[in-house]
């Protein structure tokens, strides 16, 4: 499964990442779930120390402005779509 837990609220977040991160304990090798997060989306719950894991610890990839995925440059599309 993939998602893009984006626009939710910060309780919301956490909840569903530490619920994501219980399901990998409780089914080691069986359970995948691939989303995408901005670093800032969990900064504060880390410094609040309010995550069960370390989110470093299930990272796969991490891109910034200067390691780019596929290596692009590219920008948010920001028009209607519809």
């Amino acid at each position: 499964m993939h998602d893009n837990l984006f626009n939710v609220d910060n309780d919301s977040l956490e909840k569903s990442l530490n619920f994501l991160h219980k399901q990998a304990e409780n089914h080691p090798g069986e359970f995948q779930y691939i989303l995408t997060l901005n670093r800032e989306m969990v900064e504060t719950m880390e410094a609040k120390a309010i995550l069960k894991f370390k989110v470093e610890d299930y990272e796969r990839a991490r891109f910034t402005k200067s390691d780019r995925f596929l290596g692009k440059a590219y920008s948010e599309w920001k028009g209607k779509r519809g």
